[in-house]
């Protein structure tokens, strides 16, 4: 057990550093070719943040572990919006932009709704279920991007047409690699041990995902988020959570279930993914409220995440 335990702590420190260098040199991409910053929390930072939930989710699938596949997607929502989003308020105040409102929430709880029904209806998430979130997801992506180009053409027609920054790209992409290489080694690592752990204590594999596994391939959101928080960054703070959420859902789903036939957990039907469709339904009137996540609006969260892993373990 003491193996596995270290394993599980080795596979979380290489997680979060393969993430950190996965994002930073995203970010420094996305910048180059003159994104903003919204853009670039709810595309390049939550694709990168969600990394270690798609490896993971893979890694969990080929080892004939779909429950903590499929738990490990539920469990890390909840963690994004509760534990991520509540202290990245409580850091500093967050705001929210208008045009996210519009867009990207129905996007995502559109995304949401459709998994859980998907779960509900059959008990298993196929290749077709697979197939409509990724088509979902690839249909969100193009309209970010065209837009994204639209923004950038525009402020360089303002600069007179001059690129706003001519920095080599190869460090970057040299980073992203050594990152994404991290992820799959601490990806590995963490189910290896997560499964071991589940047997020898008898705590069933869905447990795990959705607590120990979804708090651990959420630590690069954490990190992203406190960090945007503190350098007063509110767009990256919401567009990463939102964006992996979308990402959680739809991508990483979508992937796996075209690949793997995910069996659903029975008791997380009526447990944890009504819970991930309740926080994401209460995060509308806190987002929308002045357009503005204050400390008491993030420490509703974090009681809210907190209250909630405690009667993951008590009651299941």
């Amino acid at each position: 057990m003491i193996v596995d335990v270290l394993l599980l702590a080795v596979g979380l420190v290489v997680l979060y550093f393969g993430a950190e260098w996965l994002v930073t040199a995203s970010s420094k991409l996305a910048f180059a070719l003159g994104v903003t910053p919204l853009v670039i929390g709810l595309t390049v930072v939550a694709y990168g943040t969600s990394a270690p939930e798609m490896v993971v989710s893979v890694a969990a699938s080929a080892r004939g572990n779909g429950a903590l596949s499929l738990g490990n997607i539920v469990g890390s929502n909840i963690c994004n919006i509760g534990l991520i989003l509540g202290t990245a308020a409580l850091i500093r105040p967050v705001h929210v932009a208008p045009s996210t409102m519009r867009l990207e929430y129905p996007v995502l709880l559109a995304g949401s709704v459709a998994l859980y029904a998907m779960a509900w209806m059959s008990q298993t998430v196929g290749r077709m279920d697979g197939a409509l979130l990724l088509a979902g997801i690839i249909a969100y992506t193009v309209y970010a991007v065209r837009s994204a180009r639209k923004a950038s053409r525009a402020r360089r027609a303002a600069n007179g047409g001059e690129e706003e920054n001519k920095e080599s790209k190869l460090p970057s992409i040299g980073l992203a690699l050594v990152g994404l290489v991290a992820l799959v080694i601490g990806a590995e690592l963490m189910v290896r041990s997560a499964v071991s752990l589940a047997l020898q204590f008898g705590v069933p594999d869905f447990v795990i995902a959705v607590s120990v596994v979804a708090f651990g391939t959420s630590v690069p959101e954490l990190a992203t988020s406190a960090v945007a928080a503190l350098k007063n960054e509110s767009d990256i703070s919401v567009g990463n959570v939102i964006g992996s959420n979308l990402c959680n859902a739809l991508f990483i789903i979508g992937v796996v279930g075209l690949v793997f036939e995910l069996p659903v957990d029975a008791r997380s039907l009526t447990f944890d993914f009504p819970i991930m469709i309740g926080f994401t339904v209460v995060l509308y009137p806190i987002m929308r409220t002045g357009f503005y996540i204050g400390r008491m609006k993030g420490g509703f969260l974090l009681l809210s995440y907190a209250s909630y892993v405690l009667a993951l373990f008590l009651f299941r």
